[in-house]
């Protein structure tokens, strides 16, 4: 058994497939290795270990595409809000910091007239 897993590997490795098996070759040398006796349980351990942690590696890739997608999807949500504010108030700054002070400076224009900033200075 451990000869043809020899075997197995040797041939494997000569394919000029860019060192990447496929995943019917990897159960394949899988296979054998756990049935080779001659195995050492510690060697099946560590192996299964890897696959655990790849396994898990795959499930994180795969959610951080995810995230991504919906960073990107929000990204241009905020973005055609931003312009819609823009279009919708033309004499407006439409950024974080500049926008803030502009929203603020109208609400407190809505409030107060000139004459009571004047009163307040007295």
């Amino acid at each position: 058994m451990a000869s043809s897993l020899a075997c197995s590997l040797q041939k494997s490795a000569t394919k000029d497939n860019g060192g990447r098996e496929t995943p019917e070759e990897i159960t394949v040398a899988l296979e054998q290795l756990w049935a080779d006796k001659r195995t050492p349980v510690y060697l099946k351990r560590l192996v299964q270990h890897v696959f655990s942690v790849q396994e898990q590696l795959s499930s994180l890739v795969a959610n951080n595409l995810a995230l991504n997608e919906e960073v990107t999807r929000l990204r241009e949500e905020n973005a055609a809000l931003k312009e819609s504010l823009r279009e919708s108030r033309p004499g407006v700054c439409v950024n974080d910091l500049g926008f803030t002070i502009l929203r603020f400076t109208a609400i407190f224009a809505e409030f107060f007239t000139i004459n009571d900033l004047r009163h307040f200075g007295s």
